[in-house]
């Protein structure tokens, strides 16, 4: 009898190590949820800078092939005029 206590204790022990270990582990399941959220996290990021991405290779098509895209970016973003324009300064 004491040795098949021994043996029933053991087991649960066992058995209690093995699911802390799967659930909270180094591998576990808390971890794998967190590498996946880190994951998902990555991949919205990637998203966007593939979004970003797009609209410069559109500007840059724009920028190659239409001088009046050319001319409003140098004018708006950049503070160029042509010769002869006049400047007006507000304070």
């Amino acid at each position: 009898m004491q040795k098949k206590t021994m043996l029933r204790l053991f087991l649960g022990l066992e058995i209690f190590i093995f699911g802390w270990l799967y659930y909270s582990g180094s591998r576990g399941v808390l971890a794998v949820h967190e590498l996946k959220k880190e994951n998902d996290y990555i991949v919205a990021q990637i998203e966007d800078v593939q979004k970003e991405l797009l609209v410069l290779d559109h500007q840059i098509v724009a920028w190659n092939n239409d001088s009046f895209f050319a001319e409003k970016i140098a004018r708006e973003e950049l503070h160029m005029a042509h010769v002869g324009d006049e400047i007006y300064v507000l304070d």
